[in-house]
């Protein structure tokens, strides 16, 4: 008989939920991957179609940010274990 775990684990993967979930645990791992200085001014608000969208404090951060994308993803989907993040949609807070 199957545990009760493998079961949901099962179900989780068949509706693609686990990716999901493992997306919004970028919210645990946000600060510790890209570091203070940033996490201050940069808050993931959204996690939808393996696209992380993060608002950030200013034009200035979200102009430095464009340029460190590429790497951030990287670092992010290192520290998650799978690649689960393909982009990073910065917007201006409001």
């Amino acid at each position: 008989m199957e545990h009760i775990s493998q079961s949901l684990e099962g179900l989780l993967k068949k509706l693609e939920l686990d990716r999901k979930v493992l997306g919004w645990s970028v919210l645990g791992v946000w600060e510790e991957t890209v570091g203070p200085r940033i996490a201050a001014n940069a808050k993931p608000a959204a996690y939808r179609d393996s696209k992380l969208f993060v608002q950030v404090a200013t034009t200035t951060w979200m102009h430095e940010l464009s340029f460190m994308r590429e790497e951030i993803v990287r670092r992010l989907n290192a520290k998650l274990g799978e690649k689960v993040i393909e982009d990073i949609i910065f917007s201006l807070a409001r």
